[in-house]
C-alpha cells in the first residue's frame, strides 16, 4: 500500500496547458498547502483547453484526494463538462470522469465504453456551492464484476457505482487530469493538495513544507532558499545549477504543522523542477535526504535540457529504514547532489 503521487503547485504537474496560475489564498487551498493552481475558464482561454496533468504508476485500483474551490456554483453558469478525468497516458486515454454538464443542478460519474460515455451515477441536488472549498476523495477499481467508481465530498459519499467498470481494453490507470467545467468569464477554479494512492485517502492529510534556509550542504551556485519559488513554473535559472561532480545542496524545511501532531507520517514526497545545465561538467543529479548528519542519495532519471518535474517518494526514512516520525521529518534536510 503506497502513495503514488502528490502535487499542489503548478510546477509539480507533468503537463500544464493554458493560462494556469498560482493561488496562495489560504481559504481557497488545502488547509496545510501553501499554494494551489487556478485553472481559468474557457472564456478567458478560448476552447477551454486549460488543464493540469499528473502521471503515476499504473494501477487497477486507485484513490485520489484533491481540494477544489470555485467562485461560482456548478449550476449557475454555462459549463463545458468535465472537472477531472482518470485514464492512461496513451493518446486519448480519458476513461473515467466527473461530468459537470449532466443536467440542471446535476453532476454525474461517467465511464468511456470505447465509443461514447456511459452515465453510471448522478446527483441532482446541487452538491457544490460557490466560494466554498471542498475536499474530494475518488475511489476507482477497474473490474467487469466488482468494479467501483465513487466520489466523496468532505468525507460523505455522494456518488456511488458498483458493477462493471471494465468497458475498454484498459485494465489500469496512470494519469489524472484537472480542468474547469465553466465558460463564464471571471470564474476561478482552484485545485490543491492532491494525493494519489493505492489505498484509502479519506484518512490522509496533505501537508506542504518549503525550504526556509540553506542546510549543511551548501555547494550549489545561487541556491539560497529564498530564491526558490512555489509559484513560478520553473525554478530561477541559477537556483540549483552547479557543474562540479559531487557538489550537494540541502535545505532546512518548514516543520510539520503542530495541529497534525497526532498523525503518523505516511510518506515524504520530494518535488522539484530540474534541467541539465547547457555547459560541461556534471549533467545529472541525485535527490538527497540528510538525516543524523549523513546524506542518503537516490538517482533521478537522466536530466533533459528543458525543465522537467521530478518526484521522489520515501515511505520510510532512509536513515533508519523505518517509517518516518514527525521528529525525523522536522530534523531532516532535503536537496540535491550533482553527478556525472
Amino acid at each position: 500500500m503506497a502513495i503514488l503521487r502528490a502535487v499542489t503547485a503548478r510546477s509539480d504537474y507533468d503537463f500544464t496547458n493554458g493560462n494556469c496560475t498560482a493561488d496562495t489564498t489560504s481559504a481557497r487551498i488545502a488547509p496545510y498547502a501553501n499554494v494551489g493552481v487556478n485553472v481559468p475558464d474557457s472564456y478567458s482561454d478560448p476552447g477551454g483547453k486549460s488543464e493540469l496533468q499528473a502521471y503515476f504508476d499504473s494501477v487497477p485500483e486507485v484513490w485520489v484526494q484533491f481540494h477544489y474551490y470555485s467562485t461560482i456554483a456548478e449550476f449557475n453558469v454555462t459549463r463545458t463538462g468535465i472537472l477531472f478525468y482518470l485514464g492512461t497516458q496513451v493518446s486519448g486515454g480519458t476513461l473515467f470522469a466527473l461530468d459537470w454538464n449532466f443536467g440542471p443542478n446535476s453532476v454525474a460519474l461517467i465511464i468511456y465504453n470505447g465509443s461514447s460515455w456511459d452515465t453510471v451515477a448522478s446527483v441532482s441536488t446541487a452538491p457544490f456551492s460557490n466560494s466554498t472549498r471542498y475536499r474530494i476523495d475518488v475511489h476507482l477499481k477497474i473490474s467487469d464484476t466488482d468494479g467501483i467508481f465513487r466520489l466523496y465530498r468532505n468525507n460523505i459519499l455522494i456518488l456511488d457505482y458498483v458493477g462493471d467498470t471494465l468497458r475498454t481494453a484498459a485494465t489500469a490507470v496512470d494519469k489524472l487530469w484537472f480542468r474547469t467545467p465553466y465558460t463564464s468569464t471571471g470564474s476561478t477554479t482552484i485545485f490543491s493538495g492532491v494525493i494519489v494512492a493505492d489505498e484509502d485517502t479519506r484518512h490522509m492529510v496533505f501537508h506542504q513544507s518549503e525550504p526556509v534556509s540553506d542546510g549543511a550542504n551548501d555547494d550549489f551556485v545561487g541556491a539560497a532558499a529564498s530564491s526558490l519559488s512555489k509559484t513560478a513554473l520553473e525554478i530561477p535559472p541559477l537556483a540549483l545549477i552547479r557543474g562540479d561532480t559531487g557538489d550537494a545542496q540541502t535545505f532546512v524545511m518548514e516543520d510539520i504543522d503542530g495541529a497534525l501532531s497526532a498523525y503518523d507520517v505516511k510518506a515524504v514526497v520530494l518535488q522539484a523542477r530540474v534541467r541539465r545545465a547547457p555547459t560541461a561538467g556534471a549533467q545529472n543529479a541525485e535527490m538527497v535526504v540528510r538525516h543524523g548528519g549523513t546524506d542518503y542519495a537516490e538517482a533521478l532519471p537522466a536530466l533533459e535540457p528543458d525543465w522537467q518535474p521530478t518526484q521522489m517518494i520515501y515511505h520510510n526514512n532512509p536513515g533508519t529504514s523505518a517509517p518516518w516520525t514527525q521528529a525525523d521529518v522536522n530534523a531532516a534536510e532535503f536537496g540535491f547532489k550533482a553527478v556525472a
